[in-house]
């Protein structure tokens, strides 16, 4: 995750992809909150909706490839999942503060998600990411002793049952999105360990080519439906952008592909307006402050204007932004006293915690072997 980024130099094209996928998540979640469905159903800014905010799902799927793309190299870090528990506490306390003081106290939010909010899905994606960072040991373990070739199956059958089979049948399993999440770090790997010399033009041919598959049957569906009043097509316009879609896996993995395949770049600002991305995500996607896109924007009486695009650029630049200045002033105030803070404590808990584990894994082996 962005706000994780280690010391080292990162490749900026990397980190180039990790922005636009949380430009996707901002603009997507400017269409969901800020309009209902029918809003923009028979306006002639159906199209735009689809094409600019209905791609929140690929840039999820894009933060998940980077994450694992970079985990696979690593190994488990308490310190990496304590500053995320830090970065979730520090935005749902934070701004339940701010919001008191300003004299607008939110209501209706039980205690028990601001003390757990990931175990409690205050933050679905932020909650999955955890469990992304306690499965990378033993997923590095596997991806690091299998063959390609069995590598390559693994990736095969999880896309068929998570990528091909909801795509085409319309059939969605359960555990989807832990299935998803697993899918994705696995491709990551394979693009990590074996990929490192594939042909950049062909893949950046083939971003395309699943990118205008996207935005064909996006049109189709509009048009169609825009002139057969019917609403269950507008509704599947973007159903290939979907965050199970066959067509949004293969676009997401060519993008991550092409970023890796390009030629290395170490641009300072890039790398530190990436790692500011989660905190843009924590802050626009909190429980309140995601009421604002039509409280404060009033983004629904955009709905069939032709200044819609104009408006939707601008809040969702601001929006970003935003949270990008609020997430730096953290980074330099109570983000560093949290680091100093891990530095300190977490590699001797992280040590006692191993040691407990083999202990643990060691009677298990025992009372197995009996």
């Amino acid at each position: 995750m962005s706000g994780l980024a280690e010391k080292s130099q990162r490749n900026s094209n990397i980190e180039l992809l990790r922005i636009f996928s949380m430009l996707c998540i901002v603009a997507y979640h400017y269409f969901m909150y800020g309009f209902y469905s029918e809003d923009l159903f028979y306006t002639g800014n159906k199209f735009l909706s689809d094409i600019l905010g209905d791609y929140g799902q690929i840039g999820v799927n894009l933060y998940l490839l980077i994450s694992g793309y970079f985990l696979t190299e690593q190994r488990f870090s308490l310190k990496r999942l304590l500053t995320v528990a830090g970065q979730v506490w520090f935005y749902c306390w934070g701004i339940l503060l701010v919001l008191t003081v300003l004299g607008k106290p939110p209501a209706g939010l039980e205690l028990k998600y601001l003390l757990f909010p990931l175990t409690m899905s205050h933050y679905w994606f932020a909650s999955y990411y955890v469990v992304l960072l306690l499965l990378a040991p033993a997923l590095n373990f596997f991806v690091h002793r299998v063959t390609q070739r069995q590598h390559l199956a693994a990736i095969l059958v999880m896309m068929l049952i998570y990528s091909v089979v909801p795509t085409f049948l319309r059939v969605t399993f359960q555990y989807t999105t832990a299935g998803r999440m697993v899918m994705l770090y696995l491709m990551a790997a394979y693009v990590r360990l074996y990929l490192g010399k594939a042909k950049l033009k062909t893949h950046c041919c083939l971003a395309l080519f699943w990118y205008l598959c996207i935005l064909g049957f996006s049109l189709f569906c509009d048009v169609w439906g825009q002139l057969r009043q019917d609403e269950a097509m507008l509704l599947r316009s973007m159903a290939l952008a979907k965050g199970e879609s066959f067509f949004g896996h293969m676009l997401t993995v060519e993008l991550l592909i092409c970023a890796v395949l390009a030629k290395p770049r170490h641009i300072g600002w890039v790398n530190r307006a990436a790692s500011l991305t989660f905190g843009v995500y924590l802050f626009h996607e909190n429980y309140f402050i995601s009421p604002m896109w039509q409280s404060v924007f009033h983004t629904r009486g955009f709905a069939a204007s032709p200044l819609l695009i104009l408006h939707a650029l601008g809040t969702i630049l601001a929006v970003y932004l935003a949270g990008s200045l609020l997430d730096l002033l953290r980074q330099l105030t109570l983000g560093k006293l949290w680091g100093r803070l891990l530095d300190r404590f977490a590699p001797p808990l992280e040590a006692r915690l191993r040691a407990c584990f083999d202990r643990l894994l060691a009677a298990v082996n025992r009372a197995l072997g009996a």
